[in-house]
């Protein structure tokens, strides 16, 4: 079995094995319980060793997923081999400039020390299990002991070099969520004003975190035409009160859609950055508008291949920005992606179009996806969407109370003949195209 090609490591049928093999099989077992039971011996009796501290290395190197074992490392190290408490004078500033050393052999007993160890432990786990959930809490949970424990420069060391370790896991699975999420995390860390760097700059190339030029912000689909709302703060704007690095990451984004059209969680991504991106630039509502229209054209083109679904959510939420009630198959609007996505910007990441801007535009993008059909008639993602904006145009011609004579408007026999070409497209899904029908005849009614 493969996830975004990445194969999932999977162990063979028992029936298929020798006899020596499944003897082999149950030693191993055993030897994995006996840890087990050792472990929850000394957790019971209190005993924070390295004896206790190894055992959780065997045990999470054989079954990363026994979350218990992490909970027990955790404690191990906070309650038998942090110092009680860190002396950030005392220890070195120097940066994790490279892969984090072997257990033990940097400053052994310091809080520099097992966090540099224990950051090095989870490397190769995160290579053969790049989708637990527990090895990446449990890193994250270390970087967040460097902000309690070490000095300011030395703790934020430590988080551009997870960023750059972040890039680089992202650059061979891009659509991993888990990564996705997790440099999320990383960048929010980074922002704040407990990392806010000392000086004007951190020395490594934060743009994108992937040791990437950040000069890859000049290539940004032509946004970047709004750069000088963007420069007033000398590209140093503060969030919540630490330095932004929502452009970076904007530009980041970019790059990762150019490697990988299909990548769903770089459109994601670039979505939530969307507002706070307007919002830092001080854009006024033209260059608001000017921004989507480019964003608009930007997946248009990448729709050449419309079986696409990655790039068919994104152009959703594209829709669901300038016409925030465009999703007919919902019942309510809250749920909407422009809704959601509003509650963490300042402003409106689009000032309302009037009613007729509004057809204006749902007429521009519905001839667009229409002539999407001159290169395929099989793709239910084309149908769909053009169901989908005709009946938001519907309702916003009957809002202006500009509906067309039956004569004139070719548009509920079109809407009927993409319905039957959905059915026989996507047959599974036929109670959705059956309430669909039922809308077509209320709306006709």
């Amino acid at each position: 079995m493969a996830s975004h090609g990445v194969p999932k490591p999977h162990a063979g049928c028992d029936k298929d094995k020798s006899d020596e093999a499944r003897h082999a099989d149950r030693q191993k077992i055993d030897q994995y319980r006996g840890r087990v039971r050792r472990l929850q011996a000394l957790i019971s009796a209190g005993q924070y060793t390295l004896e206790a501290l190894t055992l959780t290395s065997d045990l999470l190197r054989a079954n990363p997923e026994y979350y218990t074992v992490w909970n027990d490392r955790r404690r191990v190290l906070l309650r038998g081999l942090f110092p009680p408490e860190s002396t950030p004078s005392s220890l070195s500033p120097s940066s994790p400039s490279s892969s984090p050393a072997a257990e033990g052999s940097d400053a052994a007993g310091t809080s520099l020390g097992l966090i540099r160890a224990d950051l090095g432990f989870l490397e190769p786990l995160l290579r053969q299990f790049p989708k637990c959930y527990w090895i990446w809490n449990h890193r994250l949970w270390l970087l967040e002991q460097c902000s309690v424990r070490l000095p300011r420069s030395t703790a934020r060391a430590f988080w551009l070099e997870e960023l750059r370790l972040v890039g680089k896991m992202l650059t061979l699975d891009r659509r991993n969520f888990h990564g996705w999420s997790y440099r999320r995390m990383v960048v929010e860390h980074l922002e704040s004003a407990e990392l806010a760097p000392d000086g004007d700059g951190d020395g490594v190339g934060v743009g994108g975190g992937d040791g990437s030029n950040n000069n890859d912000n000049n290539n940004n689909n032509n946004n970047n035409n709004n750069n000088n709302n963007n420069n007033n703060n000398g590209g140093r704007r503060r969030s919540r009160q630490g330095r932004s690095m929502v452009e970076q990451e904007f530009a980041y984004t970019t790059r990762m859609i150019e490697t990988d059209l299909s990548n769903f969680s770089a459109w994601h991504n670039r979505s939530k950055l969307i507002p706070r991106l307007l919002d830092e630039r001080d854009a006024d509502d033209g260059a608001r508008r000017r921004f989507f229209d480019d964003e608009l054209d930007l997946i248009i083109t990448a729709l050449s291949d419309p079986h696409d679904q990655s790039l068919w959510f994104y152009h959703d939420w594209l829709m669901s920005v300038y016409h925030p009630d465009c999703d007919p198959f919902s019942s309510s609007s809250s749920s909407s992606p422009s809704s959601r996505l509003t509650s963490t910007a300042t402003n409106p990441p689009l000032p309302p179009l009037t009613p007729a801007e509004q057809e204006a535009h749902l007429t521009q993008q519905l001839q667009c996806i229409e002539d999407m059909l001159e290169v395929t008639q099989d793709s239910k993602w084309i149908y769909e969407a053009l169901l989908r904006y005709s009946l938001v145009r519907q309702r916003v011609r009957g809002a202006m109370g500009n509906t067309l004579s039956a004569s004139e408007d070719t548009a509920p026999a079109m809407m009927r003949a993409w319905l039957q070409r959905l059915r026989e497209l996507d047959p599974l899904r036929k109670g959705r195209w059956d309430d669909l029908q039922q809308k077509l005849v209320t709306d006709d009614g």
